[in-house]
């Protein structure tokens, strides 16, 4: 079903997103089942829409989203706790991280955000040109860096909490 929802689109407008998710819940969400359902249609719309919550959450978020790109296109993908073998990226993300973790300054804190939305901005759009020309193993080692920029990414925002919260 996400299949069909996305094709191998690995840029989607959230608004698109947004909609479908919403039209999809409309029509198979458990509360808009009539009383005169049986138990069995009851729990079909409980499991498809479990089921397009799931796509939802993947769509929503870039590397869910190519990783599952990848999964139905059938390459084996990140597994968990897998690293890079890249020493040049392993030392940039190093040295971000250390960066966010370290400053005290949200003017800083937001020079780093920039860079990477720049760089996540850039990967996505050379993953989607991978996609379109079915280059799907070059993509591996740009989710690799995905990974790590969304994982600073996130401890990004938590320096920011913290900043805002010492103010």
């Amino acid at each position: 079903m996400l299949r069909s929802l996305v094709g191998s689109e690995v840029c989607i407008r959230d608004r698109y997103q947004r909609r479908v998710h919403g039209s999809l819940q409309m029509v198979f969400h458990p509360d808009r089942i009539q009383d005169n359902c049986t138990r069995a249609d009851t729990r079909y719309a409980q499991a498809y829409s479990a089921h397009i919550n799931e796509a939802y959450k993947a769509l929503s978020h870039d590397l869910h989203r190519a990783v599952y790109l990848l999964k139905i296109n059938g390459i084996a993908v990140l597994e968990e706790g897998e690293r890079t073998e890249d020493p040049q990226l392993l030392e940039e993300m190093l040295e971000m991280n250390e960066r966010i973790q370290e400053t005290q300054d949200s003017k800083e804190l937001s020079e780093i955000r920039k860079t990477i939305e720049k760089k996540k901005k850039n990967i996505l759009s050379e993953i989607g040109r991978l996609f379109i020309t079915q280059t799907y193993y070059s993509i591996r080692p740009l989710l690799n860096e995905l990974k790590y920029l969304t994982t600073s990414e996130e401890m990004l925002t938590n320096a920011e909490e913290r900043l805002a919260n010492q103010s």
